[in-house]
């Protein structure tokens, strides 16, 4: 199981290689023919990208924020729990 996991990620791997290298060319050969097309194209794709760093980034300061709530009530329940504990080691 484990060899055909490692043989399927590392084709993947490598065909992801192939499509950015392929991609890579295109982008050249179209800024070189045409650069007012290569403009507008990665105009546009950059535009997603940067509308999808926007969205990280909210999710990231809501992720940030969650995490802060928690570890805010794990310290009173670490609090409560040593309270407990000393209690319990004062039972006769």
């Amino acid at each position: 199981m484990r060899d055909s996991m490692l043989q399927y990620f590392q084709a993947e791997k490598q065909e992801a290689l192939l499509f950015l290298a392929v991609g890579e060319v295109a982008l050249e050969r179209t800024l070189e023919a045409d650069p007012p097309a290569y403009r507008s194209a990665e105009s546009a794709r950059m535009a997603g990208v940067m509308s999808s760093f926007r969205d990280y980034e909210v999710i990231e300061v809501v992720l940030v924020a969650q995490a802060a709530f928690m570890l805010v009530l794990d310290l009173f329940a670490a609090q409560r729990g040593r309270a407990y504990l000393d209690a319990l080691a004062r039972l006769a």
